[in-house]
């Protein structure tokens, strides 16, 4: 059955006003919920698959109070921790989900397997089924055996809710083993560090409800779910680490004092030329495999830099947070033996896959993303998301299109498609150097040309369709603007005289 979008608990203008206004005063760790700060970082469960390729995990959602770096808080985790078990898998491995919805008073939930090239049909990556409260299912996805190596992650997905059901620690990281396996043999003994980021609201005691989350606020920005968390390495030591915003609404803009990051992963994709930042963005949903070297012996920061992914009225950037905020203190202890491997960084992990020279199949009109209202809704080209909407676009199998992303609004929206990645092409109108390809790329926001005309951001992106037929959805991954309808649906042919129609009724892929 058709699944409506409910805009609950605020008028049209009360909408419109947390959009337009930030109050900079909140504080950054509410009064409610004082976690610790400075403990030792853990990284989450650690799951495996079996020698057969099979990775088994039953998933198991629930509303209840747990330990949140050291104090306790409600949320609606899996389990007992914050972030769900980090699943281990390889290419062409087969992951096979129970899901369990013990959430209570009637709330449905699903998964997504975020970033993954998989089927997005019946049990597979299909955001289109509803798995309801009391109930359990089975998911099922099976990567092919070219699948690219790096981090992925994997959250709930149901429209309307996937916003207050993330942050309240739906979410866990995936990782395609065999990265460290593209280095030179003589990075074969780095050490493999998970940071996953996740950002939280509370109030009175607990994580906030749908209704109350506001993107634009100041969150506690939250470390393998620890709060400002505490971890060493080596001095002249290089280290594998996983940057992950598996959180719900807010920009990183991340810096290791004193240190820089050598990028060889995009959102799980290896790249094809190394680049050395000395900082990194994660909108939600975003992850970067980097390497680290430690400096010299002393103490560091993981920051996180005041980002303006929201406007005002005037167009006058408002950062948040307003100033740095400390991620986690890190420790560089002074070492001993080998130091790190002769010849320095790769300049590339994989061959260059360009689309720039490739034919483009379609250039389908420009995707604005748009704010409308009363009302107030999130739309892409005017229309909001519905289950049983007919797809916006409908590609063929094996083909390239090439699609200009706009933003005609004061918020950034970092744009992410199910199943396939794309290549960024250019950013408002310059051409952009890819690196390799990505699954979420910020569209940035409106801005004041020279003349002082308002001009919409924009991206243009190309994509190549491969190997998976069927519906799948793209979308804002602010994930109060996702369930607030800024996302659309997309179905790929295997044949041009194919039919274009609306997803199969979610209820056939209910059972089991």
């Amino acid at each position: 059955m058709t699944r409506v979008l409910a805009v609950i608990g605020a008028s049209a203008a009360l909408l419109l006003w947390i959009f337009g206004n930030v109050s900079t005063n909140v504080a950054s760790a509410p009064a409610d919920w004082t976690p610790i700060a400075g403990m030792p970082l853990k990284e989450p469960a650690q799951i495996y698959r079996n020698r057969a390729g099979v990775l088994h995990v039953t998933l198991t959602a629930s509303a209840k109070t747990i330990m949140v770096s050291g104090a306790p808080l409600g949320a609606s985790p899996f389990g007992d921790s914050l972030n769900g078990p980090t699943l281990h898998v390889r290419p062409g491995d087969t992951i096979k989900v129970t899901f369990v919805n013990k959430l209570g008073h009637g709330k449905p939930t699903n998964i997504h397997y975020h970033g993954l090239h998989v089927s997005p049909l019946g049990k597979g990556d299909n955001v289109f089924r509803t798995f309801d409260d009391g109930r359990t299912y089975r998911s099922e996805v099976k990567l092919p055996a070219n699948h690219p190596r790096g981090t992925y992650w994997y959250h709930v997905h149901l429209h309307g809710d996937t916003d207050e059901q993330v942050m309240g620690g739906l979410s866990g990281l995936l990782i395609v083993e065999g990265l460290q396996q593209l280095l030179p043999k003589r990075w074969s003994a780095i050490a493999d560090r998970q940071l996953a980021l996740r950002d939280v609201q509370t109030s009175a005691g607990s994580i906030v409800g749908e209704s109350d989350i506001n993107p634009n606020a100041p969150s506690t920005r939250l470390v393998n779910a620890l709060y400002q968390p505490k971890f060493s390495m080596k001095s002249n030591r290089y280290e594998l680490w996983r940057l992950a915003n598996i959180g719900s609404d807010v920009f990183y803009d991340i810096r290791f004092t004193k240190h820089t990051f050598a990028v060889i992963a995009e959102d799980g994709l290896p790249v094809w030329r190394v680049t050395r930042r000395s900082k990194l963005l994660l909108p939600p949903g975003k992850r970067f495999d980097v390497l680290v070297l430690g400096g010299r012996p002393g103490t560091y920061q993981l920051q996180s830099l005041p980002y303006a992914q929201h406007a005002n009225g005037s167009l006058v950037p408002v950062p948040v947070p307003t100033t740095t905020e400390n991620l986690a203190t890190v420790t560089v202890k002074a070492s001993s033996g080998p130091i790190a491997p002769a010849g320095g960084v790769p300049k590339r992990l994989v061959p260059k896959h360009d689309l720039s020279k490739a034919i483009v199949a379609a250039r389908p009109p420009p995707f604005v993303f748009a704010y409308t209202g009363p009302p107030f809704a999130a739309v892409i080209n005017g229309v909001s998301f519905t289950h049983d909407m007919t797809p916006a676009v409908s590609p063929v199998l094996n083909t390239v299109e090439e699609w200009t992303l706009q933003n005609s609004t004061t918020d950034d929206h970092p744009f992410h498609i199910h199943v396939n990645d794309f290549q960024v092409m250019s950013v408002n109108g310059k051409s952009y150097h890819a690196t390799g390809l990505q699954d979420v790329v910020t569209i940035p926001k409106q801005y004041k040309d020279s003349s002082g005309a308002i001009v919409n951001g924009e991206v243009v992106i190309r994509q190549r369709y491969t190997d998976f037929t069927g519906w799948f959805v793209y979308h804002c991954h602010i994930l109060e603007h996702e369930d607030l309808g800024m996302m659309a649906t997309i179905q790929v042919r295997a044949h041009k005289d194919d039919p274009i129609t609306p997803p199969p009724d979610p209820a056939a892929s209910q059972t089991g």
